[in-house]
């Protein structure tokens, strides 16, 4: 009787670990997912203001005028 329930014990443990990780797993791709979408919206947000674009739009901007003026 001891080994019957000693092996039920064992089988009930390890489908709770196998439901415990599938559970960890689902959760894991879900905040995975979520983290990307917020880097892929950040970053869109991002390109609209190219940094390099602007500074040398003014830069060639402000070369014009200073040749305008001498």
């Amino acid at each position: 009787m001891g080994l019957i329930f000693n092996n039920v014990n064992l089988l009930s443990l390890t489908f709770f670990l196998l439901i415990l990780s599938a559970v960890e797993f689902g959760l894991g791709l879900v905040i995975i997912l979520v983290q990307n979408i917020f880097l892929r919206s950040i970053s869109l947000n991002l390109n609209n203001t190219n940094t390099l674009k602007f500074a040398s739009r003014f830069k060639n901007k402000t070369n014009l005028n200073t040749s305008k003026i001498i």
